[in-house]
């Protein structure tokens, strides 16, 4: 009879629909925390949607070609705000409740290429405060929230949502004038399941927020706008930030934008990789992060990774000339071993950061 009893229930158990994953603080970033970001804004994004909907959901992006010419590479730093560039306070921004910033670090020649974001990170939210790009000429702005904007919510499932109002003001300093917005961003965890990355990786676990941001833009050269921005991100509990990232065209229900938390811990072997110099010096070498390339080829992206061949800068935004300066400061001291090439070719030296 007890056997009797225990078939049903062992039988029970093993289709039990899968429970839906539980984000929380645990996603944050924290100073000292680098990645790589692959922004992909091109027309083939036309053919993608994010998909379905709903519990145990599979989606599937592996047609999704982030290995396009065309495809952004970013560095992303994570960083104590105190002794950035703009905390606590420039001109109307208000900075000074941040504890997280993050760098977006585009082009390693230009020392003032830079993004700084600020976040207030807690055990129950995560919340945009603003960010100043500092990226010389036509692109640099000023943009800081009064009342932040919510990103996330912790603990966080499926079906639960929050609604969070906004204030912000933005000025580009290009020429746009300023820009007085107010909105409300409503985020939903609107499905569960796993996740084929464009890699071809599939990860479970995975719980998918949608995002809808309402805003009214006023602004003195263009008067009043008003629209509303859709974002679809993927996160799993294992892992920090998002997977995934797409937003869609507020025309229409078509992708017009992909971001994907790009993994680099493939391994490499870094003393067979260095024999293959082909004529790449870096001088002064030791040196403080400021040094200069000298290559017998010109060259179109480069690649840099410590001493465990974790990956910690990438940038393919530019064709860089046989000799070129650059300014990675912001790396701490140490080995660094550097890729240069261009498409598919490459080279790899050593360097040291003091």
């Amino acid at each position: 009879m007890k056997l009797m009893i225990l078939l049903p229930l062992l039988f029970s158990c093993a289709f039990l629909p899968a429970q839906s994953p539980v984000i929380t603080s645990a996603v944050n970033f924290h100073p000292g925390d680098s990645l790589l970001l692959y922004h992909k804004h091109d027309a083939s994004l036309a053919g993608f949607s994010p998909g379905p909907s709903g519990a145990n959901v599979s989606w599937d992006f592996s047609a999704m070609d982030f290995n396009h010419p065309s495809v952004i590479v970013d560095t992303l730093f994570y960083l104590s705000p105190v002794g950035t560039p703009f905390y606590p306070v420039t001109l109307s921004a208000d900075y000074s409740q941040s504890n997280l910033c993050r760098l977006l670090k585009t082009n390693p020649v230009d020392v003032r290429n830079e993004d700084y974001s600020y976040y207030l990170a807690s055990a129950d939210s995560l919340s945009f405060i603003g960010h100043w790009a500092d990226n010389s000429g036509s692109e640099q702005w000023e943009d800081h929230c009064s009342n932040f904007i919510k990103e996330l919510s912790f603990p966080f499932s499926h079906t639960d949502n929050y609604s969070d109002s906004f204030t912000r003001f933005f000025n580009d300093m290009s020429g746009s004038d300023e820009h007085y917005i107010t909105g409300t961003y409503a985020v939903m965890a609107d499905g569960y399941g796993s996740l084929i990355t464009p890699d071809g990786t599939t990860i479970p676990d995975v719980l998918r927020l949608h995002a809808v941001e309402s805003t009214r833009d006023s602004n003195g050269l263009f008067g009043i706008t008003m629209y509303t921005r859709h974002i679809y991100r993927w996160y799993t509990p294992a892992s920090k930030g998002f997977i995934l990232s797409l937003e869609m065209d507020p025309g229409n229900s078509t992708v017009s934008l992909a971001d994907y938390q790009k993994q680099t811990n493939e391994s490499i072997s870094l003393p067979e990789k260095m024999q293959q110099n082909n004529g790449i010096s870096i001088y002064p070498n030791p040196n403080n992060g400021i040094f200069t390339i000298r290559s017998a080829t010109p060259f179109s992206w480069i690649e840099i990774r410590n001493v465990l061949g974790e990956a910690v800068f990438r940038t393919d935004r530019s064709v860089y000339t046989q000799q070129q300066e650059f300014n990675i400061s912001f790396l701490p001291a140490g080995i660094y071993f550097m890729r240069t090439g261009v498409a598919e070719k490459s080279s790899l030296s050593k360097f040291v950061i003091e």
